[in-house]
């Protein structure tokens, strides 16, 4: 599992301003709840068995990304993102209480910390605002660079026995993706959304092939007064399965229908920040059963001008 939570936050659209830097900090957590029961090929090697593998995990990403708007519609961006796992394992005999001191191969409690895959993006801003039309379309294309950790098949680890680890934070190839964006702005809203896919073509060394995501996102900003910005939206998350060795990845996959709600505050014309609550309903799930009671966003943005240009949109 590469737990990698969909959806930022800051404004849609900002203007692409010639020769402008930006650099932005973006966190996001959430508490996911998950089960399945245990199939043979799941046994532990002792003689004492569960029934069911409960786990509650919080998950947070944290990442850096730094930006170079290079002509009024081109901008080059590169993200580095850190994430932590803290799980909680819990395993249900068949009357569904808790077998206390119970020690698996495949769950444990545990924390664990890591570097996720470096991206690379680039936006071209295909239709920019005018003094007569207000609307904006951008084309992104990124690339991610397997610079996260890669773990061996948990699921051939598990059926030979042997302790294993679901949890990690790359995926060992090299990713691309696509987005396209498109707003209008209005006195006092602006309407936006946008599609963006993402996903893995080939193996890793380890014969894993991460999953392919399509996010559809819709939302509505509106002026709360001079530095605010109220934000409400929904977004449509599907996830098709990993894969180990050409067979989907047990218990990988999933659709998820999320509103969500956000505040932008911005104090200095360079500064941003913001503030994102989601509420993720799970529609489809593969292999088990998942809950997402919310998914939390904060972020700060700052930006300054290294060189004059002709101005942007």
């Amino acid at each position: 599992m590469n737990p990698v939570l969909p959806g930022g936050g800051g404004q849609a659209g900002y203007g692409l301003q010639e020769g402008r830097l930006r650099v932005a900090i973006n966190w996001i957590m959430s508490q996911m709840n998950a089960s399945h029961y245990v199939a043979p090929h799941q046994m532990e090697p002792g003689d004492v068995q569960a029934d069911q593998h409960v786990l509650d995990t919080m998950v947070m990403n944290a990442e850096l990304d730094v930006s170079l708007t290079l002509t009024s519609r081109l901008e080059l961006a590169i993200s580095l993102p850190f994430r932590q796992t803290t799980a909680d394992a819990e395993f249900l005999d068949e009357d569904g209480d808790s077998i206390p001191g119970f020690e698996s191969i495949h769950h444990r409690d545990e924390v664990l910390r890591g570097l996720g895959d470096v991206g690379l993006k680039t936006r071209y801003r295909l239709v920019a605002p005018t003094t007569e039309r207000s609307l904006f379309l951008d084309l992104t294309f990124g690339l991610t660079l397997p610079t996260g950790g890669i773990e061996d098949d948990p699921f051939e680890l598990g059926a030979e026995g042997k302790e294993h680890q679901h949890v990690f934070y790359g995926t060992g190839t090299f990713d691309p993706s696509a987005a396209i964006g498109i707003g209008y702005h209005l006195k006092a809203v602006t309407l936006s959304g946008n599609m963006l896919w993402r996903g893995a073509l080939y193996q890793n060394e380890r014969d894993y092939q991460g999953p392919k995501v399509l996010v559809t996102r819709g939302s509505a900003e509106f002026s709360l007064g001079e530095n605010w910005r109220a934000r409400l939206g929904a977004e449509v998350y599907k996830e098709w399965p990993a894969k180990w060795s050409g067979t989907n990845a047990r218990n990988s996959g999933r659709l998820d229908l999320t509103p969500l709600v956000g505040v932008n505050w911005s104090p200095l014309p360079a500064l941003n920040s913001y503030l994102l609550l989601k509420r993720p309903f799970i529609l489809d799930v593969s292999g088990g059963q998942m809950e997402i009671p919310f998914v939390l966003g904060a972020g700060l943005a700052w930006s300054t001008e290294l060189w004059a240009g002709q101005g942007g949109h």
